[in-house]
């Protein structure tokens, strides 16, 4: 038996990505299991009998792919990883997922539980799955199509339909943090800032962006560590009688991380069972996206510099987290070799380590997103 792990190529240095797939691998070396990492839909040679393939996506047309070429090698001991719900994957296979629909349901009863009635929903895809799918979510709400602002065009462009009406809105919920970094960035950068008063921000994604923002953002947190809880929970029910196992889907909780963007307010009241399940057949299928779904909203100048940022802030090695922060202040070479005891030459490859890991191409680059960006 192996488990054969198969991550996104577009969504392997993700964030969540990252998260999910180490919990699923310590799980897997818990069980003392052997596993392998693959990108491409496909196996070099046959899998072992007993063998699971797990595929960790957020695309539909790349689950899809992976799903269908892998299904007869595996016999149909497939397992879906992702931090939303196929409502079109017409495959006889375990999910692990949340529910894009939960997420709204959890976001506006905390803002109506606040009094916030007059909600937008900024920074949607339209070439995204997941955001379609938020989207349904939103309406199913309560919420208003003419509330909801798509990046059509560019980011920049969503954000000016957003702000010849941002009076009209006491609470704006950002599609994920990228967006919701990006909203914050330029309400802070009007005359007086984001202050008081202004709208509540929420994202629908945590991350170390809305944690790193100053004010830190309200955003729904995912508990990783049950994913890989989940996985073997699907492993241990197969080994115990392969004959008999069957597809199973479990849905993974959800919380809410309360940040300064929400006014610091704490939800003391208990959430409202204000809807019924949601039946996700409803939605149209979205099966003609392409295999670069998201390539438009990655490919927004500030959204790939908000990115680069947020590799940089993530960054987990002590050094490197010292260096960055050294090489942003414009510190000299001589005195981070001294501060960091190293050598020249060590300097250098250490650097050229950082450029390697998180995508920045010179010191110059790396002041400039750092300058813009950091609070």
């Amino acid at each position: 038996m192996k488990i054969c792990i198969f991550e996104e190529p577009e969504y392997q240095n993700s964030g969540w990505c990252q998260k999910i797939s180490d919990s699923v691998i310590n799980e897997i070396k818990n069980l003392r299991i052997p596993f392998e990492l693959f990108t491409a839909p496909a196996m070099p040679h046959p899998p072992e009998e007993g063998s699971f393939a797990v595929i960790i996506s957020s695309s539909l047309s790349y689950t899809v792919n992976c799903a269908t070429r892998l299904q007869k090698a595996f016999a149909g001991n497939l397992i879906l990883v992702s931090t939303m719900m196929w409502p079109s994957v017409n495959l006889n296979v375990n999910s692990i997922s949340s529910n894009p629909i939960d997420i709204m349901h959890l976001i506006i009863d905390y803002l109506w539980i606040h009094g916030k009635s007059r909600i937008a929903l900024f920074g949607i895809n339209p070439q995204s799955m997941n955001d379609i799918s938020k989207q349904n979510g939103f309406s199913l709400s309560g919420g208003r199509v003419r509330d909801v602002f798509r990046i059509e065009d560019s980011l920049e462009d969503c954000y000016q339909r957003l702000a010849a009406r941002l009076s009209d809105y006491d609470a704006i919920v950002c599609s994920n943090d990228l967006t919701a970094y990006a909203l914050l960035y330029y309400l802070k950068k009007r005359p007086g800032g984001y202050k008081e008063g202004d709208p509540f921000l929420i994202s629908s994604v945590s991350s170390p962006l809305t944690e790193y923002a100053s004010p830190t953002i309200t955003a729904i947190e995912f508990d990783y560590a049950k994913y890989g809880a989940a996985i073997r929970k699907i492993i241990n029910t197969y080994l115990k009688d392969p004959h008999y196992f069957s597809a199973v889907s479990i849905s993974v909780p959800l919380n809410l991380k309360v940040g300064g963007t929400t006014c610091f307010q704490p939800c003391r009241a208990p959430f409202l069972p204000l809807f019924d399940p949601i039946d996700l057949s409803r939605f149209p299928s979205r099966t003609n996206l392409s295999a670069n779904d998201n390539s438009k909203f990655y490919s927004d100048p500030l959204i790939r510099e908000i990115q680069l940022f947020k590799r940089l802030i993530s960054a987990e090695d002590r050094v490197d987290v010292r260096m960055i922060d050294l090489l942003w202040r414009d510190i000299p070479v001589k005195e981070i070799c001294e501060a960091l005891f190293l050598s020249e030459s060590g300097f250098k490859y250490r650097f050229s380590q950082i450029r390697a890991r998180y995508g920045v191409r010179d010191r110059k680059e790396l002041c400039y997103i750092m300058n813009k960006y950091k609070n």
